[in-house]
């Protein structure tokens, strides 16, 4: 018998060609918010690289991008369509080597069980450079449960990151805003949260304060 995870997973190589050319959505608004946090050239990774199409975005814009999904059939259509190898792997099993500039989890923490989850965020020390971020996005308002097309979703929400982030030493949200459903489909709503280490303000001086 298949697991809730296994279903998912199957949904997306059965539906890989589709959900391709349904990713055409603008997702300007986060690239921007995100590129801002990462170091020109920087390394980045996508986690749940779907199409390919915010890695292409990314490659374009300079960065060095890399990227992993549990799907053999998107990571070979995405593959293609980039021209960089996306390694078909789940998240619980990626384990970096480096650290990252900025990773990018678009809609994909969101499939995970929510133990899993807290895994990932416990491990961000080891996988964000010093200054790396990490991009989520997330359905508002959804509870967890299976969907009409068979995917599993964990009711992740802005809350419970900020509790698996309150045991990670330095880290926290640096920004978090709603956006519209790229899709238009008009009964959803999209939570995008930037996490990373607070910036110390730049006008600050080194060894002293105002008084």
């Amino acid at each position: 018998m298949q697991s809730m995870k296994e279903k998912t997973i199957d949904f997306y190589n059965i539906n890989a060609a589709s959900y391709f050319n349904s990713t055409v959505g603008d997702m300007s608004e986060a690239y921007i918010r995100f590129i801002k946090f990462v170091k020109p050239q920087g390394l980045i990774m996508d986690i749940g690289a779907g199409s390919g199409r915010d890695i292409k975005h990314f490659m374009k814009a300079g960065f060095e991008v890399y990227g992993i999904d549990a799907s053999e059939e998107l990571c070979r259509i995405s593959t293609e369509y980039t021209g960089t190898i996306i390694r078909c792997q789940k998240i619980q099993d990626w384990k970096p080597r480096i650290q990252y500039d900025g990773v990018w989890a678009n809609a994909s923490l969101m499939h995970l069980p929510l133990k899993d989850v807290d895994i990932f965020i416990q491990r961000l020390p080891r996988i964000l450079s010093e200054a790396g971020v990490l991009y989520i996005s997330l359905k508002e308002g959804l509870c967890e449960g299976i969907d009409e097309e068979g995917r599993y979703f964990n009711g992740l929400s802005i809350d419970g990151i900020s509790s698996a982030l309150s045991t990670v030493k330095e880290f926290s949200i640096l920004e978090s805003w709603v956006s519209e459903d790229t899709l238009s489909r008009g009964n959803i709503k999209w939570r995008n949260i930037i996490i990373g280490k607070q910036r110390r303000n730049e006008h600050e001086s080194e060894g002293c304060r105002n008084l």
